[in-house]
């Protein structure tokens, strides 16, 4: 509690940890884009190789 306080008075601290919220929802996103697009890509090859 004590430390969210002290980072709601400094600014540039406060900036810092929205900037590295900021980064780690970009590549939390990334990685689940990335994961389901390999899972949509396997799924059509499955698809595919059934329909063969």
């Amino acid at each position: 509690m004590t430390v969210q306080l002290r980072m709601a008075d400094d600014p540039t601290i406060n900036r810092l940890v929205v900037m590295a919220i900021i980064i780690v929802l970009l590549v939390v996103a990334a990685r689940v884009a990335v994961w389901v697009f390999h899972a949509a890509d396997r799924h059509e090859r499955h698809m595919k190789s059934l329909a063969v």
